[in-house]
This record gives C-alpha cells, structure tokens and sequence, in this order.
C-alpha cells in the first residue's frame, strides 16, 4: 500500500493544543509519522482516509481544520527531515485495547501562526460511474459546490477545480450523493501555467542607398565653318 502525507491547517495556539493535534493525529490506525510545520500539522500513513481523519481532526480540535494537501509520500523524503524552525521533544502517549499505554516521542516545530488565505485547488477523487447516468450525476453534484471552477472526467476519476473549496465537504458530499464509497485521492494547490513571452525578432536589411549615376562629359570639337559664316573654300 503506497503511503500517503497529508497537510492540514488548525489553529494551535499553544502547547496544550498542540500536544492535543498530535495525540488525536496519532490515534488513526495506519498512521506512521507526525510533524508540526507553523500552523500545520503533516501526517504520513498506510491506508488512512483524509477525510475521516480531518473530520477527528475537526471534531477532537473544537475549531475548523483546513485539508490543504494528499499526495503520494516519495521515499526520498520520508528519510530526509529538515529541522529550520526552533524545535523541542514531547511525549504523547494514549492507551491500547489491551489497557497498555503507548508512548512515542514526536518533534514539535514551534513557528508563528500565518493567517487563513484562500487558493485554487485542484481536488481529484476516484468513485464508480458504470454507465453515462453516474457520470452526469456525478458532474451535477460536482459543480453544485460553491466555488467550483471547472470540471473534469478522468477514467474512473473526477477532477475538480475552485477557489477555497473544501475537500472534505466535497468528498462528502459527494459519496452521499453518488450513495457509494468515493476515494479522495489528492489535493493540491493549482498551479498557473506561465504564459511564454514571444520574442519579436527585429530582422535588419543592410542601408543600401540610392547612387545617382555617374554622369560623363563629352568635348565636342569645334568645327571650322561654326566660326564665321565667311566661305571656307579659298
């Protein structure tokens, strides 16, 4: 099974909910890793759903918890850990079925909140659509959300585009719709193509200019009977 790292937003304003974001991150069967970036928290895990995740994440919090991005966790950065903010250990423990207490120790970055800005997403989910009646239904329910943009079919994929849209209801919506599972497979940030300059190319022709042409001067000789209208013939 490919691990997932998901991104969400939450207001933690101190240690207390910070501890409490992890233990309640943590508590998801198939969760592997947990890690506090300013005011998010990035979770790794084998099979969790992010959106049952988020909605424990909403309901243990007490306030609202942005899904701001599922994708694929590379291997490349499960083994790379980067530590730029200040940072202190803690340890969270929660109790087994079997009454036996689990405690890990988890690294909290400390970082100044940013404030809640809105973006474009761009949200793919996966859902059964056997015949053209599933996918119309599909695409209805889709573009009913506020702040969709556009939307698109992909095989067995539908993916959505919109301004400050929230995943988690969307996923939601749509599985209570559709009356089947519908798996949220990423959430991303859309990214806008950039427009390439064309480069106007100033093509020169060599300064020819007109040269008159040379103009040549002929002496015409005299001739003897031009001098006077006196007879020439002695």
């Amino acid at each position: 099974m490919v691990q997932q790292k998901i991104v969400m937003r939450l207001s933690m304003a101190n240690a207390k909910k910070r501890a409490k974001a992890l233990k309640t991150a943590v508590s998801i069967h198939g969760v592997v890793s947990v890690k506090l970036e300013d005011d998010k928290i990035v979770v790794v895990g084998d099979g969790v759903d992010s959106v049952n995740l988020t909605n424990v994440m909403r309901k243990k919090m007490g306030g609202y918890v942005e899904l701001l991005s599922v994708a694929e966790e590379k291997e490349e950065e499960v083994k790379k850990t980067t530590e730029e903010n200040t940072s202190v250990e803690a340890s969270v423990g929660w109790p087994n079925h079997n009454h036996q207490t689990h405690t890990i120790r988890v690294r909290i970055f400390l970082s100044i909140p940013h404030y809640f800005k809105m973006f474009r997403q761009k949200i793919v989910m996966r859902l059964s659509m056997a015949d053209h009646k599933k996918r119309s239904k599909a695409l209805r329910t889709a573009v009913s959300v506020h702040g969709v943009v556009s939307v698109k079919l992909e095989g067995d994929k539908i993916v959505v585009v919109g301004d400050g849209v929230d995943s988690v209801k969307l996923t939601k919506l749509m599985r209570k719709k559709m009356r089947s599972f519908v798996e949220l497979l990423s959430v991303e940030e859309e990214k806008k193509e950039e427009k390439k300059e064309e480069k106007m190319e100033v093509v020169s022709w060599p300064n020819v200019s007109f040269v008159p042409p040379y103009q040549y001067a002929y002496a015409i000789p005299e001739e003897p009977w031009s001098r006077g209208s006196g007879c020439i013939i002695l």
